[in-house]
């Protein structure tokens, strides 16, 4: 039972339609453009989570995403731009060296 429990995960994935852009199942572990996900730097971990999230449409309202400075500008604008896209309302944080407080719409 315990064997069947480690490989369920693997055996639902392999069956499932997941459009993620890069995801593959191997073995019955899901790899990201051939990389584990434990692999995957923070950055591609932060888009990965927000694929996932904003995969349901009309599922979210609202999307919460911290840690923005995983990504260089390039990359964190090309997600909001995406976000904007598909009409996810979403807050995004990141940390700065700025004194001040800075609030933007988009």
């Amino acid at each position: 039972k315990i064997e069947k429990a480690r490989s369920l995960p693997g055996e639902i994935l392999q069956n499932a339609n997941i459009p993620i852009e890069g995801l593959e199942i191997k073995d019955g572990v899901p790899l990201i453009n051939g990389r584990p996900v434990s692999n995957l730097s923070e950055g591609e971990k932060l888009g990965l989570c927000v694929s996932v999230a904003v995969q349901r449409e009309g599922s979210l309202s609202l999307l919460l995403i911290d840690g923005m400075e995983k990504l260089d500008t390039a990359s964190r604008n090309k997600m909001y731009k995406d976000l904007k896209k598909k009409g996810v309302q979403f807050i995004a944080s990141r940390v700065t060296d700025e004194d001040t407080l800075t609030v933007t719409e988009l």
